[in-house]
């Protein structure tokens, strides 16, 4: 048997460690999709993420390092070019706000002047985060069993915000910042319930984003903007959740313009800037005819509620000309063993 020269033994090995190395990444793929992970280089993977469109190009490569590293799991990311410590930050947080796959990731990060292989530290293994994912996936899926294809798109959504606000109440817990807590805890804050939003209105095809920001008074906050049917549209259902409604939820930050937002949710635009929300004519009360103009409207409405049924919720929008609705309603549901939650702010009254 005639042997093998040098030059050509060198020549196999490095085709076979190719071969090796390119089965490896074909691996390495095939894993990633089936833990529920995208594909970076889709166009729908840009399509369905406003934020990530608004960037750069440099800055969409450090998205895609760090969408790619953190889903496979990496402690070192290798990242494309070198960046500043604000530039990574801008973009860590972005992707740690708008993927709500990745809450197995620590909220802790380091930075330095220059950034080009970058550590990732995780609350959890790659055992854990799995057997978390699958609870999360069911809890999802649970949600997602309720829409139909005959309904309209406003409709779904809604549907995914009765759900989610049906399963959870404002309050801490382990997970209440991430998309864990409502799903799979009952429990969240703001960023938890945003997160939750997002992650099943994303799954169910839609065009969604978190939005960080503040309120009016300054506290930090957290909401969303979707797309429904070409425009843009705010949703809160951390608002809607709110303590005032006595345990129940209302949809007064249900598909709102940002008019209706402008005094107590305000952008930080360092991050990015969100679309505008300028149609008003989708929000809960005007599709329902829930949103009440004059005195007699009011008493005419929930006159008709009252002996349309017994055991049931309605909620009204009472406009500023309606003088004193929360009074009224009172008087007109004294004695009748009904209870009235009354949003100050909103004028929204949810009646059981």
């Amino acid at each position: 048997m005639q042997r093998l020269s040098r030059e050509a033994y060198l020549i196999i090995l490095s085709v076979i460690l190719l071969v090796s190395g390119a089965l490896a990444f074909r691996t390495a793929q095939v894993k990633n999709s089936d833990s529920g992970t995208e594909d970076t280089g889709n166009p729908a993977f840009a399509e369905a993420r406003y934020p990530y469109r608004q960037l750069s190009r440099r800055e969409q490569k450090l998205y895609e390092a760090l969408y790619n590293g953190i889903a496979g799991y990496q402690t070192i990311v290798h990242l494309p070019d070198t960046y500043t410590d604000k530039e990574y930050e801008r973009i860590y947080l972005m992707v740690m706000m708008q993927e709500p796959d990745f809450f197995y990731v620590d909220r802790v990060y380091e930075l330095a002047a220059e950034m080009r292989d970058v550590k990732i530290y995780y609350t959890m293994t790659q055992e854990e985060a799995g057997q978390m994912r699958l609870r999360l996936e069911s809890a999802a899926d649970s949600v997602l069993q309720q829409l139909s294809p005959a309904q309209t798109s406003w409709q779904q959504l809604l549907t995914v915000h009765d759900a989610l606000a049906q399963r959870c109440r404002y309050g801490k817990s382990l997970h209440s910042d991430d998309v864990c807590g409502l799903m799979t805890e009952g429990w969240a804050m703001c960023e938890g319930y945003s997160k939750a939003f997002l992650y099943v209105a994303r799954r169910a095809g839609f065009e969604a984003m978190c939005v960080p920001g503040r309120t009016g008074n300054g506290s930090d906050h957290v909401w969303n903007v979707v797309q429904i049917d070409g425009q843009y549209y705010n949703m809160d259902l951390t608002f809607d959740d709110d303590d005032c409604y006595g345990g129940l939820f209302s949809h007064a930050c249900f598909a709102v313009a940002d008019a209706f937002f402008s005094a107590d949710h305000i952008p930080d635009r360092s991050s990015y800037s969100p679309p505008t929300c300028t149609d008003s004519t989708q929000t809960y009360y005007i599709i329902k005819g829930l949103q009440l103009s004059e005195p007699a409207q009011l008493v005419q409405r929930v006159q008709e509620w009252m002996n349309r049924s017994v055991n049931s919720v309605t909620e009204f929008y009472c406009s500023e000309t309606v003088t004193d609705p929360k009074s009224r309603l009172r008087s007109m549901l004294g004695g009748t063993g009904r209870q009235i939650y009354w949003d100050e702010v909103r004028r929204i009254a949810v009646i059981v």
